[in-house]
């Protein structure tokens, strides 16, 4: 049997590839990997990997695998990602995911949170606009502890997917927390992101 080391990073690479090859989100990706493995899926257990410890090894699986094309693809989905949130404006749009990080593949939605205290505003927003969209409702945890039942809309603009997540405006001090170390998750403005393009 693996020793302790090992094994995590084992756990981290299979978690790494069921995110590339299936499109599985961390929290899932890394569960399937300790249950595949034999793991205590119990936070905090020393053999679960990492959030950074499976962004690596995406990260090195991804330089690996990738088609030459991709830096291409991210860059056609964050500039995409700018001009939604342009659009979106009013609702204080923040960039989140996989578009963010630069870990995207094909499959990836570009996910946007929006701000806003009414939030049926955005469903109405799109509709006067005459941009047909999905709505669904998830949950989030915030930063400060605090569990969102929040609207998400899914529409496709010029073949891409974007995931439109409605948040209260308090949100944008207390961001949704990563499920898997209860971190802020990584977000970037409309001006962050044209940095990160430029």
């Amino acid at each position: 049997m693996p020793s302790p080391p090992r094994l995590r990073r084992h756990a981290a690479e299979l978690a790494a590839r069921h995110i590339r090859e299936g499109g599985m989100d961390m929290r899932s990706a890394r569960n399937k990997a300790a249950t595949q493995l034999g793991l205590s899926l119990r936070e905090g257990h020393p053999d679960l990997p990492t959030r950074s410890e499976i962004e690596q090894a995406l990260a090195s699986q991804l330089s690996l695998f990738a088609h030459p094309d991709r830096p291409l693809h991210l860059l056609h989905k964050r500039q995409a990602a700018l001009e939604a949130m342009q659009f979106l404006h009013a609702f204080s749009p923040r960039l989140s995911g996989a578009v963010l990080d630069g870990s995207a593949q094909a499959h990836d939605p570009v996910i946007v949170h929006l701000h806003t205290d009414t939030p049926e505003a955005p469903g109405l927003f799109l509709h006067e606009h005459h941009l047909p969209a999905q709505q669904d409702a998830g949950q989030l945890q915030l930063v400060d502890g605090s569990v969102q039942q929040t609207p998400c809309w899914t529409l496709q603009v010029d073949g891409i997917t974007f995931q439109l997540w409605v948040l209260p405006m308090h949100a944008l001090r207390s961001p949704p927390a990563n499920p898997i170390d209860g971190s802020a998750l990584p977000r970037a403005s409309a001006s962050q992101l044209q940095q990160l393009i430029n």
